[in-house]
């Protein structure tokens, strides 16, 4: 009789399909599927053959894609199509057919102007965002608009803030250009300030002092922690995440200058990253990065532009005393690649164009999310060819709400 039961119940509840049972699934916080495994008598009052997590019958398979082409590593553009209180389903923009699953855990960052970080600042993304995500895991097989590659923005972001950091470590050191920050903490080995999100250090042998005379914590802690100096990148090492610099005299001057203004520009230099503009009528230079040119793509600034040509461009972005200041062209533009094809246009209503990013950054002042930093608002852009072909390099900026 034990015998009949246990065949009866292997016709009921292990018809699978064969391609269903041995697809691979990705080994994230997804819950699995019941296990069918027999149990003790003990555990299931007699019922020794019942399922060991449920009792139903598994789900029906779903249609499977093979030739997604996906790797780890890889970076796609995807968009928020639902969410839930453990991460969100991202739709991948190359192909609509693969749907992802970023965790909370893998949630983007919010650049921090501080030492500590607080999780409750990373930022929350909502049904419909569009943006870059890093692939950390990939099935051999993705369902259709199922189980899909793991994703995450927070690895992405920060891959994206060290790029950045060593660019302008190279820049401080090449061209001999400080940067102005705020020194936040000190202790016995130097003091501690924030670069781009990244903490940066200043030895104690690289702050000012007299000759023959050392510093204690105490002479740290009054007379730098709070204050704003120029400092000069030494070390960038990523691979440590390590960012050491010196304090070096600054230079500054009174003028008025504000997130959202438009400014007369001269173009200075241009590097593969980025082109540095001169702001007319003052002695302050600000940086047009390559991601805020325009909103499609652009291979390198000098495609665009040459020294010494003149650019009106928007201020996105300042730190305290005129410091740190980020241009954007591509929030002048009325239509997608204009700043490619027509930038004398851009330039000529450029006025005009900028009272929706005014009338944003408002907002965002008002709503209180807004201390420092650059802002830059999450658009979809302009598709190009290769974009999903090729994701070495690049990418946009990060979100500062």
């Amino acid at each position: 009789m034990r015998a009949k039961k246990q065949q009866a119940f292997e016709r009921v509840f292990h018809r699978v399909d064969e391609e269903a049972r041995i697809a691979p699934l990705v080994a994230d916080d997804t819950p699995a599927e019941p296990s069918f495994e027999p149990i003790s008598s003990e555990e299931s009052n007699g019922n020794a053959w019942l399922p060991s997590a449920a009792k139903k019958a598994p789900r029906p398979p779903k249609d499977m894609i093979y030739d997604h082409g996906l790797e780890v590593g890889q970076v796609v553009v995807g968009q928020v199509v639902w969410e839930s209180d453990r991460g969100q389903a991202v739709e991948l923009q190359n192909d609509t057919r693969i749907r992802g699953f970023c965790p909370h855990s893998q949630r983007p960052m919010a650049l921090r102007n501080t030492i500590e970080r607080n999780a409750e600042e990373d930022i929350r993304m909502t049904q419909k965002t569009v943006r870059e995500f890093q692939i950390l895991k990939v099935p051999d097989a993705c369902e259709l608009r199922g189980r899909g590659p793991l994703l995450s923005a927070r690895q992405y972001d920060s891959e994206l803030i060290w790029q950045r950091a060593e660019q302008l470590g190279q820049l401080s050191r090449q061209e001999n250009e400080p940067l102005t920050l705020t020194i936040h903490q000190a202790n016995s080995g130097g003091l501690l300030s924030v670069l781009e999100g990244i903490v940066i250090f200043i030895p104690v042998s690289r702050v000012p002092k007299p000759r023959g005379t050392h510093l204690t914590l105490e002479d740290l802690q009054r007379d730098w922690v709070g204050k704003e100096v120029s400092v000069q990148i030494e070390i960038v090492d990523v691979e440590q995440s390590k960012v050491v610099g010196r304090i070096v005299p600054g230079r500054s001057k009174d003028v008025n200058l504000r997130v959202g203004q438009v400014v007369q520009c001269t173009v200075a230099s241009v590097k593969d990253f980025g082109a540095f503009m001169a702001i007319d009528d003052t002695a302050h230079q600000a940086l047009l990065h390559v991601s805020n040119i325009s909103r499609v793509h652009v291979d390198t600034p000098h495609k665009v532009f040459q020294v010494g040509d003149p650019v009106s461009a928007l201020i996105i972005g300042m730190e305290r005393n005129y410091t740190r200041i980020s241009l954007s062209t591509a929030e002048l533009e009325s239509e997608d690649g204009m700043m490619v094809e027509n930038p004398e246009e851009v330039y000529a209503n450029a006025e005009q164009n900028a009272q929706d990013f005014r009338q944003y950054f408002e907002e965002l002042q008002a709503s209180g999310k807004y201390v420092t930093g650059e802002v830059t608002r999450r658009r979809k852009r302009a598709p190009r060819e290769d974009r999903f072909e090729d994701f070495g390099g690049g990418g946009g900026d990060l979100d500062w709400e």
